[in-house]
């Protein structure tokens, strides 16, 4: 049975999900001046009345702790990633793929909204989950009888959407991984499993041939893991199977063709060849969303929140900068598969790049809560 003042301060919370940090806090608050006032108050009843006129009316403290935490909507990362969007728009109207593309981009906020409002627990609860499955389809897709320079594709039959697989797969398995990592953390015997669990991307994606995929995935991982500070061993595991995948993409993608498409691997360049300012204000608007992506990370206290944003900030950040230096012809090594974030055409991808924010402004609008509940 909660306390009266607890409860009373509690009704003026409007985050629900912020009751049980609150509730708890206050009541060590409580406990610690119970303790050092109970030799000199002996009575119960005048001890309890002492300790609730010291934290102060219920009413003002409740006040207090609601301003704390009020959900709050991040405009900084918002208005950084509209005209990301809107110079893609802008780059491929010329193709004709303009409205595809905005359809896919409408699909995309409308997720993230949606996750934006997906309490902390789900997302941890589901984390696991969503990881087996995306791991169980992008192995199935291997059996797949579309494929198109040497990438498997999910052909969705009376719809004609091909999804390429790989691609989508890296942003939905760094979606994902903190759920393995956090799971990797709990397990003391067996943490170095979770971690051969969230490796065998990097197999995939080397596999195929798929630099990309598997560098950003792979910065993402170990962003995650600084973030998470993950067990040695485990650190050693995955070092060791990025290595091996590594040395399988060299085998695999020396018998490849690279090709590059304006679209898609070149977007960047595309905008510029339109127009140079626009170019530039893409680059600005790509640069200010990572800086505020990493600021984020070092706001949200949850464990999970951190390691998630980490990831996440992470893989954007490496495509934003590959693919900048890629369109400008300063990418030190092939460039098959870049996608430049909301601005090259990627149809599921960039729903899952977009969902990626709606997951970053889910926590920001919860940075204040330390547990997640």
């Amino acid at each position: 049975m909660k306390n009266k003042f607890v409860q009373d301060v509690l009704n003026h919370v409007n985050l629900t999900e912020a009751h049980t940090e609150i509730e708890k806090e206050l009541n060590n608050h409580m406990d610690e001046m119970r303790e050092s006032l109970a030799e000199f108050i002996p009575d119960k009843n005048k001890l309890e009345s002492e300790v609730a006129r010291r934290m102060g009316p219920a009413d003002d403290v409740g006040k207090k702790l609601n301003d704390i935490h009020r959900p709050q909507w991040d405009w900084i990362l918002i208005l950084a990633v509209g005209p990301l969007l809107m110079s893609g728009l802008f780059m491929l109207t010329p193709y004709g793929w303009a409205p595809l593309h905005l359809l896919w981009t409408m699909l995309g906020v409308g997720l993230a909204a949606m996750l934006s409002f997906m309490k902390p627990t789900n997302w941890v609860k589901y984390s696991t989950i969503g990881f087996v499955a995306t791991l169980v389809v992008t192995l199935s897709a291997f059996a797949s009888s579309v494929w198109m320079d040497g990438q498997p594709y999910i052909y969705i039959d009376g719809l004609g959407i091909r999804i390429k697989i790989i691609d989508l797969s890296s942003a939905l398995f760094t979606l994902f991984a903190p759920g393995i990592l956090i799971e990797a953390g709990k397990s003391k015997s067996y943490g170095w499993l979770w971690m051969i669990l969230i490796s065998v991307p990097f197999w995939i994606f080397s596999k195929t041939g798929s630099l990309f995929p598997l560098v950003a995935y792979g910065a993402a991982v170990f962003g995650m893991m600084v973030a998470g500070q993950i067990s040695l061993v485990s650190t050693v595991v995955a070092i060791a199977f990025s290595v091996f995948s590594f040395s399988i993409w060299a085998e695999t993608a020396a018998s490849q063709t690279v090709v590059m498409n304006s679209h898609t691997d070149l977007a960047l360049r595309s905008v510029y060849q339109a127009s140079s300012w626009l170019a530039f204000f893409t680059i600005a608007c790509g640069t200010l969303l990572c800086l505020r992506l990493f600021t984020v990370s070092l706001k949200v206290k949850m464990t999970h929140a951190k390691i998630a944003v980490v990831g996440i900030a992470s893989f954007i950040t490496l495509n934003i900068l590959w693919g900048t230096l890629a369109s400008f012809g300063y990418a030190p090594v092939p460039v098959a598969g870049l996608n430049f974030p909301f601005v090259s055409y990627g149809g599921s991808l960039m729903v899952a790049q977009i969902a990626m924010i709606g997951v970053v402004l889910g926590f920001y609008r919860r940075k204040s809560l330390s547990i997640s509940n």
